[in-house]
């Protein structure tokens, strides 16, 4: 987590969040630290190596034995806000993070990928890697911190910079995840699942923590939880089903949630939703045939909600 900046708390606008300050007790919301700790190491981690993980059984054990170890350093060092980037660096704890690496292994960078028995391009298995992160943690989504803003409810996660992602990324790498491969395994499927949700539309801005300081964060709306979960039941249900339609879903999938985002005057909303419509095609491809599996007919009712 990058260190807090100085800012004045003054009730003025806070930029990209559409003047609106949002503000959270840290010291009440131990998940939210947790876990805002493990989306902003991913996102460091999937920009340093590209990699994706692809043991998911053991995500929930992984969930535990991270909060346990952040909490232990915490109560370590008799606060329960630290800096979480030098905290994963200090070369003390790498004991403790060397307990994580025992069982990871990471995707080979290859053209065609082996998934279940078929072959399918890359670009097919990334998104099939992030429906299953999508659906494995979407609960956990759920239990992180709320937070209401205007007429909507929104989760909240710290953001990272590009220019703090650019001063730590190589350090990071070279540090923590060549000797922690599998902590760096649970943050990028963390941030994985947290991506697609983001391209949904997620907002900007700054997250006050007292004492005048803040960090950027993203909010995200509670209601693009479902509309995430919707697409990822769909693909998941193509590929278990063997269905032709995969490489076209994965097409459209990837297509839409890889888009950079698009900040309007003062607004700093992700605006992608109009480029959904290539996967609804697909699915109206779907619907327009008499030859549906039943694994399909499960996708398309996922898909459009009825599941």
């Amino acid at each position: 987590m990058p260190r807090a900046k100085k800012g004045r708390s003054s009730g003025k606008s806070s930029g990209k969040a559409g003047g609106v300050q949002v503000r959270i007790d840290l010291q009440s919301a131990p998940q939210f630290v947790h876990l805002s700790a493990v989306y902003k190491a991913g996102l460091l981690s999937y920009m340093a190596t590209g990699v994706e993980i692809w043991r998911w059984d053991d995500v929930d054990h992984y969930v535990e034995e991270y909060n346990s170890f952040i909490a232990s350093v915490f109560e370590r060092r008799g606060r329960r806000r630290a800096d979480i980037q030098s905290l994963l660096l200090e070369s003390r704890d790498f004991g403790a993070l060397e307990s994580f690496s025992q069982s990871s292994g990471l995707l080979e960078s290859k053209e065609f990928i082996h998934l279940d028995g078929r072959f399918f391009y890359k670009e097919a298995r990334k998104v099939f890697g992030i429906a299953r992160a999508v659906l494995k943690v979407a609960d956990a989504f759920d239990g992180f911190t709320r937070v209401r803003i205007g007429e909507r409810w929104y989760h909240v996660f710290v953001d990272v910079e590009d220019r703090t992602a650019a001063g730590d990324l190589w350090g990071v790498n070279e540090r923590v995840w060549r000797r922690a491969s599998n902590l760096g395994g649970l943050a990028l499927l963390l941030y994985a699942a947290s991506l697609v949700v983001l391209k949904l539309g997620g907002v900007s801005g700054r997250l006050f923590v007292g004492g005048g300081s803040y960090y950027t964060a993203t909010a995200l709306p509670v209601e693009a939880l479902s509309r995430m979960r919707r697409v990822a039941r769909f693909f998941v249900e193509l590929v278990e089903s063997g269905s032709d339609y995969v490489e076209p879903a994965a097409s459209a999938i990837w297509s839409a949630i890889s888009l950079s985002e698009v900040y309007g005057e003062g607004g700093g909303r992700w605006r992608v939703a109009e480029d959904w419509g290539r996967l609804y095609q697909v699915a109206r491809s779907m619907l327009a045939s008499r030859w549906l599996s039943e694994g399909e007919r499960r996708a398309l009712d996922a898909l459009f909600g009825y599941a």
